[in-house]
């Protein structure tokens, strides 16, 4: 998401950006009400119902979330792989608005917008589930290959690979040598 359209009350804000700083593992309730999740109350009781589901947020989280949405809104015209950008009209956690206005940002060439008119929040759950996964699956060879075109290598690295050794960094570089051969 790349803004939130549920209000977060001015003072508590204020609070978890100060906190952020001395204080970033403090705890606050996020206020998200389950009824806004979808519109299958069978997926909103299950939420509800969940004990793995936790009802904070941190105080660094809320920070970090906060500056990485305007990041984006800001560098977006340097995204060049391909995007997909799907969202629910109707969704009262995150704003749809602020969606549409990064992705007008985005600088790739393979962008695709859909919206679903009625839909909440989390559209995999939601009444046009099969609908969104369908096109997310119609998606995905079309990434591929616009992936392909620019020019990725498409070898998987593992990051503990990347990072550099205290050694110079040398088998990390013969670790990704080694994976581009076998290829």
């Amino acid at each position: 998401f790349f803004g939130l359209k549920m209000k977060v009350p001015g003072i508590k804000a204020l609070m978890g950006k100060a906190a952020s700083r001395y204080l970033p593992r403090l705890t606050m309730k996020n206020g998200l009400d389950p009824a806004y999740l979808s519109r299958d109350q069978a997926v909103c009781a299950a939420y509800a119902r969940d004990h793995f589901v936790h009802h904070v947020a941190t105080a660094r989280w809320f920070t970090e979330v906060t500056a990485n949405q305007a990041r984006t809104l800001e560098d977006g015209q340097h995204v060049r792989l391909p995007v997909l950008l799907y969202l629910g009209e109707a969704d009262e956690i995150a704003d749809p608005d602020a969606s549409r206005a990064v992705y007008d940002r985005f600088g790739s060439r393979d962008k695709t917008f859909t919206s679903y008119p009625g839909g909440y929040h989390e559209l995999m759950n939601d009444l046009d589930r099969a609908r969104v996964l369908g096109e997310l699956d119609d998606h995905v060879p079309v990434a591929k290959r616009s992936v392909a075109a620019l020019g990725h290598d498409g070898i998987e690295r593992d990051p503990r690979s990347l990072r550099r050794s205290r050694r110079g960094g040398h088998r990390a570089r013969a670790r990704a040598h080694r994976v581009r051969e076998a290829a």
